[in-house]
């Protein structure tokens, strides 16, 4: 008896791979939403606290006040870091950076940096930052010295 040898997969087969990679495509792609949104959480802080240690940077270098703003509106966070105004004359914006983060932030709105790194006023400055998830947050505080850490903070230490 002479049979020839199959080449290549018959129509059913791939079928059923088709529809058994669907099906776990849709079981992974919940996860991989809020995976994605962790990252981009994530991201956003690391970019609040990049600001913040570049305007410190800037007021050692420059010898020099250097505020940082945070306004926040419409579900952005900008962090705008500026030289102090000279007499008579308008602050000089060296840095704006942006954030997807929600309007669930929390602490100061501006501070700035002494030509010594350290910062303003008598109290440590302490931003939140949580998602909108519900799950922990972020926070970030500002010694008195200058120094930036990063904490993780639960969910029910949100505004």
């Amino acid at each position: 008896m002479n049979k020839k040898a199959q080449r290549g997969v018959t129509l059913l087969e791939l079928l059923v791979v088709l529809a058994i990679s669907a099906i776990l495509l849709l079981v992974a792609l919940p996860s991989f939403k809020s995976l994605l949104a962790k990252q981009r959480f994530d991201a956003d802080i690391e970019a609040a606290m990049i600001a913040m240690k570049y305007a410190r940077l800037e007021a050692s270098r420059r010898q020099d006040f250097i505020y940082v703003h945070r306004d926040g509106n419409d579900g952005e966070n900008e962090f705008t870091i500026a030289e102090a105004a000279t007499v008579g004359g308008a602050e000089t914006i060296l840095k704006i950076v942006k954030t997807q983060l929600d309007d669930s932030v929390g602490g100061e709105d501006s501070f700035y940096f002494k030509p010594n790194g350290t910062i303003s006023g008598a109290n440590t400055r302490v931003f939140k930052f949580c998602r909108e998830s519900g799950e922990n947050g972020r926070q970030i505080e500002i010694l008195l010295s200058g120094r930036i850490r990063l904490f993780s903070i639960a969910s029910a230490n949100c505004p």
